[in-house]
């Protein structure tokens, strides 16, 4: 094993850890924004920023299986609607206890 499998290890401890410190900062952001943006608008504002990010990455496969996605198209719209729009408004808006 080169030097090329080392870095590659090394990625994987770090991948997880930077997951981590996203879903713990998105949940301090949100609660000390929440008193100056809408939760539906920060839940839009952060999904936006994660389809900059990330359509990049996916861009090559969604061109390749742009029919299966099409012939899913209402399964799709209801789990983005229920795992996106709805929990981020439950999680944000009405669930969260405000934070003084």
């Amino acid at each position: 094993m080169g030097t090329q499998g080392i870095k590659i290890n090394r990625i994987v401890y770090l991948i997880p850890l930077l997951a981590t410190l996203l879903w713990g900062s998105n949940f301090l952001v949100g609660k000390n924004i929440l008193h100056h943006v809408p939760p539906f608008t920060l839940g839009f504002l952060r999904w936006s920023f994660a389809l900059i990010v990330l359509l990049p990455f996916t861009w090559k496969s969604l061109c390749e299986n742009w029919e299966f996605y099409l012939k899913f198209w209402r399964e799709i719209l209801l789990m983005g609607f229920l795992g996106i729009a709805l929990f981020t408004g439950l999680y944000i808006g009405g669930w969260s206890i405000p934070t003084r």
